[in-house]
């Protein structure tokens, strides 16, 4: 997990815990009998900023426990008999990805991704709130255990019931206000917590803030989750909240030089035209600076990293005398008009 996912120790122990709990119960049911014992499901909340890998955890974690998965896009659904997509129809998804083994189902993992967008946000009683409120309520007997339909066509309808399937949701509970964060900090501050600021220059301060955010995150409890507006019935569905820290420019240092992205598929790119590609290592700091001050956070990095590689891709196909290339901090500044942000800036200053 360490080779994909970088930072967040406590979270990924946690996130493994539960999930070799959940394998281990399916995998045991006979032997449980025997024993006279049980073990229960209990799904997961995973709290973390855009981009810092919640998603990504799961799946990494999913892959390496051989368990199917189904990814839902929670801020497209409505609730049944309303035009757009439902919880049947997204989590059925599971019953082909395990080709109808009952089996592979019952130790399945359904990802309910942004699960926090669906908060109540009808303030008017008059309203029906078909994606928020009303949604909600569709996937409350889900998660508890039901018989939902999959399949279509005369003949072709099966049922799959959700009672063993483990429900992981995701959000970064920073959609609209108070945020969470803001929830978070307001009840700390009630008991006596302190919380540091930096009052010696900028890099001071933004550690001591970083340090600050990620005690608040640490510290989400199912009662701020209910204050930002998920209903106390869907929170009370979810047994384990597991928060992801807010991710360090060493952190980003590292995710720019995994092999699975960034400048790494460009240097295999080129070993396959017969050419070199190396990349200074103050690229790669500069990437993180960027990345750390970005909203999507690490999402960003391929973009980055795709306008930085337009022309020295070009120049390697159509040069055949070359065989090195190098990518400097210049080149990067260059093509992602870094230089030209910071003349602007300059003339504001002035």
């Amino acid at each position: 997990l360490d080779k994909t996912v970088i930072g967040h120790p406590d979270a990924k122990k946690h996130l493994a815990v539960v999930m070799f709990k959940h394998l281990m119960e399916r995998n045991n049911q006979m032997k449980l009998k025997e024993m006279g014992k049980e073990m229960t499901k209990s799904n997961v909340w995973i709290t973390g900023n855009s981009g810092s890998g919640k998603t990504l955890m799961v799946t990494t974690l999913c892959k390496i426990l051989k368990l199917d998965y189904v990814l839902v896009d929670c801020a497209s659904i409505t609730a049944e008999g309303y035009i757009g997509n439902n919880w049947s129809e997204e989590i059925g998804r599971i019953y082909d990805v395990c080709e109808g083994d009952e089996d592979r189902i019952n130790k399945s993992i359904v990802i309910l991704d942004e699960l926090d967008k669906l908060k109540n946000n009808n303030s008017d009683g008059n309203r029906v709130d078909v994606g928020g409120g009303e949604a909600t309520k569709a996937l409350l007997k889900i998660l508890e255990g039901t018989q939902i339909k999959v399949g279509k066509g005369f003949g072709m309808t099966k049922y799959i019931d959700t009672i063993n399937i483990m429900f992981i949701a995701t959000g970064t509970f920073n959609n609209g206000e108070p945020s969470i964060e803001d929830i978070v900090r307001e009840r700390l501050d009630k008991k006596g917590h302190k919380r540091e600021i930096g009052f010696f220059g900028e890099s001071a301060f933004k550690k001591e803030v970083i340090h600050d955010v990620n005690e608040i995150r640490r510290n989400i409890s199912h009662e701020d989750m209910i204050k930002y507006g998920m209903s106390v019935e869907m929170i009370g569905r979810f047994g384990d909240i597991i928060n992801l820290d807010i991710l360090t420019k060493e952190d980003y240092i590292k995710i720019a030089k995994l092999e699975k992205g960034g400048f790494e598929e460009y240097k295999t790119l080129f070993e396959l035209y017969g050419k070199t590609l190396t990349v200074k290592e103050d690229v790669y700091e500069l990437l993180a600076e960027r990345m750390l001050n970005s909203e999507t956070n690490a999402r960003s990095l391929k973009s980055l990293c795709d306008k930085v590689m337009v022309e020295l891709v070009y120049e390697m196909v159509d040069n055949n005398r070359k065989k090195k290339y190098v990518v400097t901090r210049e080149m990067v500044e260059e093509s992602l008009g870094f230089k030209k942000e910071q003349e602007e800036l300059k003339a504001e200053n002035v």
